[in-house]
C-alpha cells in the first residue's frame, strides 16, 4: 500500500519533529543555596512536578534559598523542616512574603504519619509546609525561606 520511500520519510519525519520539540516533561533544574549557618542541611530532590526541600538546622534559626536556575518552577514546592518546634517560617519571592500564620503546616511523625497536634512532642518528624504557587511565577529566579525552632 505504503512506498517504502513514504515510510522513511514519515519516520525522519517524526524524528526530526521530537528533537525539535526539546526536551518534554524535563524536571526544573534548581538549585539551593545557604545564607546562614555552615551547620544547617538544605537538600532539595525535584522531579518533573514536585520538588522537596528537606531543612535540618542544628542551630534553629536560618534561612535559605531555592535558585531556579533553568525550566519553569515545578507544580508544587514542599518545604520539610526537621525540627522540635516551628516558631516561625516565611518564605518570599522578593515581591510576596507568606508567614507560618498565612500557610498550612502539617505535622508528621518519623514515618511520614500525619499527626494531629501543632507541635512535634519528640525529636523526631517533621513540619511540612507547601509553598503557594502565587509565589513560583515565571519572571521570579529565586525564592528565600526563614525559619525559626522555638527549641533553639
Amino acid at each position: 500500500m505504503f512506498s517504502r520511500p513514504l515510510i522513511c520519510a514519515s519516520v525522519v519525519y517524526l524524528l526530526i519533529c521530537v528533537a525539535c520539540a526539546g526536551p518534554v516533561n524535563q524536571p526544573p533544574q534548581l538549585k539551593v543555596t545557604h545564607l546562614q549557618h555552615k551547620t544547617d542541611k538544605l537538600e532539595l530532590s525535584v522531579n518533573r512536578d514536585v520538588a522537596v526541600l528537606e531543612v535540618s538546622s542544628e542551630s534553629g534559626i536560618g534561612t535559605g534559598v531555592v535558585e531556579r536556575v533553568q525550566g519553569r518552577w515545578p507544580d508544587r514546592l514542599i518545604v520539610r523542616l526537621y525540627l522540635r518546634g516551628l516558631e516561625g517560617f516565611s518564605v518570599s519571592n522578593g515581591t510576596v512574603r507568606f508567614e507560618k500564620s498565612d500557610l498550612s503546616v502539617k505535622v508528621f511523625d518519623e514515618y511520614g504519619k500525619p499527626l494531629t497536634q501543632k507541635y512535634l512532642l519528640h525529636e523526631n518528624g517533621y513540619y511540612e509546609v507547601q509553598v503557594p504557587a502565587s509565589i513560583m511565577v515565571t519572571d521570579i529566579s529565586s525564592i528565600e525561606f526563614q525559619w525559626v525552632d522555638f527549641y533553639r
